[in-house]
């Protein structure tokens, strides 16, 4: 009798460049849609091409052209379609079109496949970005969460006036640029941010930052304020977790 085995995915790492554009298979033929223009695509040296997520809420046209890492999960099942996590390199830093969670996994699995000198910025709820170090610098906390200042539209606003969309507008596009800038070179426009929390190596998100120090976006708490995040976090809890 022979004995049957569960299939598990298959996880690769390729490498190749990420292009404006998407591809879909009509009648085994991959065809690219000129429609789809401003989503993104990824190339990769092994002549695959996949469809690629967004990146930090950020315009896709700042990553056309650029050379992209990918962690790539074939599933079980044919036909599926494969999950493509993107590492993008800048001057100071990594972008990743993937949740924390799922980045530090990921990273943890390579970590020598990144400069740890750099962090990653990554999604996190409602639009706020984590920045995880590529070796976590505390035992606790795996990442600073911040969130930009951009502008609110203000409930009065009407959007079946031409003038109300006009203001909608206007105050999305000048939020998108501000977010844009701050993808793209962080540490010069670290004044379009404020860090408020920090996620915790468990997925939990602290109350705030206070008293926390600050190696460039990435925030180290002390050990005694380590401690009293996580009780005001974990009502309680008494344990103390020492910097690394």
């Amino acid at each position: 009798m022979t004995k049957k085995t569960s299939k598990s995915p298959v996880m690769e790492w390729q490498s190749g460049t990420l292009e404006l554009g998407t591809f879909s298979c009509d009648n085994w033929e991959k065809r690219w849609h000129w429609e789809d223009a401003a989503e993104l695509c990824l190339h990769t040296l092994n002549r695959e091409t996949f469809d690629v997520a967004g990146f930090v809420g950020s315009s896709n046209g700042l990553f056309d052209g650029r050379p992209a890492l990918a962690h790539v999960t074939r599933p079980v099942r044919k036909g599926q379609p494969a999950a493509v996590v993107c590492f993008v390199e800048f001057p100071t830093h990594y972008v990743t079109n993937t949740g924390e969670e799922a980045c530090r996994s990921i990273v943890d699995s390579l970590p020598d496949a990144f400069d740890a000198t750099k962090p990653i910025l990554c999604a996190f709820d409602d639009y706020d970005i984590v920045v995880l170090p590529v070796h976590p610098t505390d035992q606790a906390w795996a990442g600073a969460v911040y969130r930009l200042r951009t502008e609110e539209i203000s409930t009065t606003v009407d959007p079946a006036d031409p003038t109300g969309r006009k203001e909608i507008r206007r105050a999305l596009l000048a939020n998108q640029a501000i977010r844009d800038r701050f993808i793209l070179d962080p540490m010069s426009h670290r004044a379009d941010a404020t860090c408020y929390a920090l996620v915790s190596a468990d997925g939990d998100t602290s109350l705030s930052v206070s008293d926390c120090t600050f190696a460039g976006l990435v925030t180290t708490p002390s050990p005694e304020v380590s401690a009293n995040l996580l009780r005001e976090m974990r009502p309680g809890s008494t344990a103390t977790r020492s910097v690394m």
